[in-house]
């Protein structure tokens, strides 16, 4: 009994990191795949930046369990495979400067956290309730195009004001 103990503990808190290590690195490397080819092609900055990198990649893996997207982000700036634990706002704040972020990219990961899909079990949960695989779809559907359509605006009314407070 202590020994299945000891391999459910052990699989919980350091096995499971290998497969989410292999699924981290198969991701980046399709980013890779995409900056080359957006790049090749020309593509303009916005579509480039859409394909939400770090962040689009914390958002795919948090969907098992919504409350991991920040960890994430911080676990994959930081490389080193592991929840780490930050000193103080101050330290995260500059983790995040370092990598690029603005208090619009800030506010627009707020935006779509509070609008983007279920977590699998509230998925599998209205499948379960509805019978229909339909309103479990519809459920990650319906709050993911809300949130890319927030995140639009925002970004959109605060460019807007920059250009003309820069005229």
């Amino acid at each position: 009994m202590l020994a299945l103990l000891c391999g459910a503990l052990w699989i919980t808190i350091a096995g499971a990191n290998y497969p989410s290590e292999m699924l981290a690195n198969f991701l980046l490397w399709i980013e890779d795949q995409l900056t080359a080819l957006f790049m090749s092609l020309g593509a303009p900055n916005w579509l480039h930046g859409l394909m939400d990198g770090v962040i689009l990649l914390a958002f795919i893996l948090e969907f098992p369990a919504n409350e991991i997207v920040f960890p994430i982000i911080i676990m994959t700036y930081m490389a080193t495979g592991a929840l780490l634990e930050l000193d103080s706002l101050a330290e995260l704040k500059t983790l995040l400067v370092e990598n690029g972020w603005t208090w619009v990219t800030d506010v627009s990961t707020m935006l779509f956290c509070l609008c983007h899909w279920s977590c699998s079990t509230a998925c599998l949960t209205i499948k379960k309730e509805t019978g229909s695989y339909k309103w479990a779809g519809l459920s990650i559907v319906i709050p993911t195009a809300a949130g890319i359509v927030i995140c639009f605006l925002f970004a959109t009314v605060v460019r807007k004001r920059r250009r003309r407070s820069n005229r």
